[in-house]
């Protein structure tokens, strides 16, 4: 697990979240009846400009973009919405656009069988993260959430409204990069002449993978699917 002080280099530093700060959404009894879709909590931000969306408005609910593995970050809340808050490897300024519950697997939400001395995700983030796997311990992973946020790593101010660029190529990549599953973004090119792109990347990672290539008029689109077998690496 990157995340694990042993080997302190959490995937949160690369992309924003972690699964350890996420779980499943739809999944047993994780989150079973979920919209399968973000919540939006920033319609303002650069990400949704163009789309009509409005607080509380459901993104990705027609096609149930979020599910199965899900990450997140650590979160508080500011006048009524939720912060990162810039823990576990999450970037100062990690900004939350839009979430949907997530819980990680426990006896109480997971049905499977788990080997002798074997320990279901709660209880294994828990102590590995906290030292013990304490009821208290357990509580500050139990709510995870899937995140969809950005970064702009790099940049000497982080907003929301109009985004400042770090420096990179103003041509996009040939095609979005895969990460991991519900998602951070991370801004990897510049905002120059009016133009900036970005990948977006939404959904589970072994089930199909919704992708999306936008420019900042929501221009184009795509769809593609996952590989079938999980190559998640925590």
């Amino acid at each position: 697990m990157w995340a694990d002080p042993l080997l302190g280099r959490p995937e949160a530093a690369l992309t924003g979240v972690t699964f350890t700060r996420g779980g499943y959404h739809r999944v047993h009894g994780s989150v079973p009846a979920g919209t399968a879709a973000y919540e939006v909590h920033h319609p303002e931000h650069w990400l949704l400009e163009g789309t009509g969306l409005r607080r509380g408005d459901l993104l990705g609910a027609a096609v149930g973009v979020v599910g199965y593995e899900c990450d997140g970050c650590e979160l508080t809340m500011t006048d009524g919405l939720p912060v990162a808050t810039g823990k576990g490897g999450t970037p100062a300024g990690f900004e939350v656009v839009a979430t949907a519950p997530a819980i990680p697997s426990d006896a109480l939400t997971t049905p499977l069988p788990i080997p002798d001395g074997g320990r279901y995700e709660l209880e294994f983030h828990a102590e590995r993260l906290l030292g013990d796997d304490s009821p208290a311990n357990r509580a500050q992973f139990r709510n995870g959430h899937a995140v969809l946020g950005c970064t702009n790593e790099g940049a000497r101010s982080s907003r929301l409204g109009a985004p400042t660029g770090r420096t990179a190529s103003t041509t996009p990549p040939s095609r979005p990069s895969l990460t991991t599953s519900s998602i951070g973004l991370r801004r990897d090119s510049r905002a120059s002449a009016g133009r900036r792109h970005l990948s977006l990347e939404i959904g589970g990672i072994c089930g199909g993978l919704l992708m999306a290539w936008r420019s900042a008029d929501l221009s184009a689109v795509r769809t593609a699917s996952a590989p079938r077998s999980c190559r998640r690496c925590r």
